[in-house]
């Protein structure tokens, strides 16, 4: 199973990772970085819809993909945009804890 990194000092950031549209990701939000501006997207993020999530990220930085569970199936098009017109190059899926959706054929009742 993965292991969860927190990323609370740059340092955090794994080497593959630093100066790359993902470690910027990381830089904004979880320590805080200076906002810049962006004259176009760098990375698509795919995210959960859940109300009690938001991102600390600048404007323009990035395409926000947000569905039910992070589920990218049936967004292809979207996805296709970001990379071919948007010219994105990196895609980042955020999870979370506590998902209503994990699990959702066992609460079915």
């Amino acid at each position: 199973m993965a292991q969860i990194i927190p990323v609370n000092y740059l340092d955090d950031i794994l080497p593959d990772y630093r100066n790359t549209p993902a470690g910027l990701l990381l830089e904004y939000h979880n320590l805080g970085r200076a906002i810049a501006s962006w004259s176009a997207p760098q990375v698509l993020i795919g995210m959960c819809m859940d109300s009690r999530k938001s991102l600390r990220i600048p404007n323009d930085f990035a395409f926000v993909l947000r569905t039910a569970g992070a589920n990218m199936r049936d967004n292809e098009f979207r996805i296709s945009y970001a990379i071919s017109v948007g010219g994105v190059r990196t895609i980042v899926l955020i999870a979370h804890t506590d998902c209503g959706m994990a699990r959702l054929d066992e609460r079915r009742e």
